[in-house]
């Protein structure tokens, strides 16, 4: 389970006084993710890491959606997920163009995206936001498109497979 139980902040705090530098929220967010923190906790001898406010799996759902939030969330209940999971930003319009940026490094586990702007604030040299996040791995969480054969697009059809694709993730 990403982050285990541990509270992510404890951990960076008591992580940085052992080791420091910058990369120590992107080494804690990635392991989140993976869900192997209690490898770094115990290569470090970080015995009584609180576990008080450790965070569950996060879920981002992001994209224009053909389907309403309320069919999106009976969808995954059906295929067994966790309700509580799962965060929603379907509407193309009001997505934040720096979306995007604010996903590094984050506590999601998981990004599902569907039709968005490629034209977003950090994606650097990438061509659009998505495969910026697919090409730093170490700093964004995995990625799972919601496409079909023309291309992205939040369906049902799709949604469930990128279910399917979100489970397999989590299994490994």
């Amino acid at each position: 389970m990403p982050y285990g139980t541990y509270d992510p902040i404890d951990l960076i705090e008591r992580v940085e006084r052992r080791i420091g530098g910058d990369t120590v929220t992107a080494l804690v967010s990635m392991l989140g993710r993976l869900g192997t923190l209690d490898l770094l906790v115990q290569a470090l001898g970080l015995d009584g890491v609180s576990t008080q406010g450790a965070p569950t799996r996060k879920v981002l759902v992001m994209g224009a959606s053909m389907v309403p939030v309320d069919k999106l969330r009976s969808i995954t209940r059906k295929a067994g997920f966790d309700q509580d999971w799962f965060e929603y930003r379907l509407d193309y319009e009001k997505l934040d163009r720096r979306s995007v940026g604010r996903l590094r490094n984050s506590s999601y586990s998981a990004v599902i995206v569907g039709p968005m702007h490629h034209s977003v604030e950090g994606r650097g040299d990438a061509s659009s936001a998505i495969q910026r996040m697919k090409d730093h791995p170490e700093s964004y969480p995995p990625v799972i498109e919601a496409r079909d054969s023309n291309g992205l697009k939040i369906t049902n059809n799709t949604f469930r497979e990128a279910l399917k694709e979100l489970d397999e993730l989590f299994a490994a």
